[in-house]
């Protein structure tokens, strides 16, 4: 292979090389550098190599991680209802019923809100002396009156629930949006064959959207072990008494209020596991399928 055509083989590299080096300085180099700092802590005001330490403690020692482990594992509850729920919605809008281009736009208004606003509206709603409670009383339900982020049995399934209603929103257009590109013939055929609305919805279209569910089955899991720290901070802080404290809040509190950072990257570290984990199990189990 001559010189000059060695040059230009490297001339893409070169050209790619602005955008590489942003990645290494923005994701990679982080990654890095939360791992190795995972291995050391600080004593009397030194940076010391301590081994396995902070990933002993944690698992070990920790209490409150193990509370906030079962926390991140109830709110994976939300995972199969949000892909549920999005996915009938999207069904519905496809299916054209009376007002279902208000009904589009009403379900999907809720994800394009700021997590942080939505958050401290529903943080008033769930008061004791929030409208929920209030409604309650006056249609003769005041049995059910509750303190809902007060209550230390409710409050992570009512965080769970503003989840849910937010992001439920991006999983239905994305589903719809499916929908949209199949061919219609599929779906008159089962009419003209007398199916149901539920069995088309089971055996024409949950098959056709498998691919998009198992991404959005994916998303979900990232939003709900990864993106859930905008709806804790904001409604409960990880109160009341811990019952709403979950690894990311763990993580920002070990760095920022307990002064600990190198225990917060054994935590990051951690979580950061959890979730590839989980993916690669999602992936592996998806193209076992697809070879079947």
């Amino acid at each position: 292979m001559s010189m000059k055509k060695r040059k230009q083989n490297w001339i893409p590299f070169l050209f790619l090389m602005p955008a590489l080096a942003f990645l290494f300085f923005v994701y990679l180099y982080p990654l890095i550098r939360v791992f190795l700092d995972s291995f050391f802590t600080i004593r009397n005001g030194e940076k010391v190599f301590a081994r396995l330490l902070n990933y002993r403690n944690i698992f070990l020692v920790d209490t409150k991680f193990r509370i906030s482990l079962r926390n991140n594992a109830i709110l994976l509850l939300g995972v199969p209802i949000l892909v549920l729920f999005a996915l009938i919605c999207a069904f519905v809008i496809y299916e054209r019923v009376r007002g279902w281009k208000a009904f589009r736009t009403l379900f999907f208004l809720p994800y394009v809100l700021a997590i942080t606003v939505v958050s401290i509206v529903f943080s008033f709603l769930y008061r004791g002396d929030g409208i929920i409670n209030s409604v309650l009383g006056k249609i003769g339900l005041g049995i059910l009156q509750n303190d809902w982020i007060g209550n230390t049995k409710t409050a992570i399934f009512a965080v769970l629930f503003v989840i849910i209603w937010h992001d439920f929103g991006f999983g239905m257009m994305l589903f719809f949006a499916r929908l949209m590109s199949l061919d219609k013939d599929l779906f008159e055929a089962a009419i003209v064959d007398g199916a149901s609305w539920l069995q088309r919805f089971r055996y024409v279209t949950i098959p056709q959207l498998r691919s998009i569910i198992e991404f959005y089955t994916v998303i979900c899991v990232i939003t709900i072990l990864a993106w859930s720290f905008n709806y804790i901070f904001s409604m409960t802080k990880g109160g009341p008494g811990n019952s709403t404290m979950i690894i990311e809040l763990y993580i920002y509190n070990s760095a920022f209020m307990y002064n600990l950072p190198n225990y917060a990257s054994g935590l990051s570290v951690i979580l950061f596991l959890m979730v590839s984990i989980l993916i690669i199990l999602q992936t592996t189990m998806r193209m076992r399928a697809e070879k079947q």
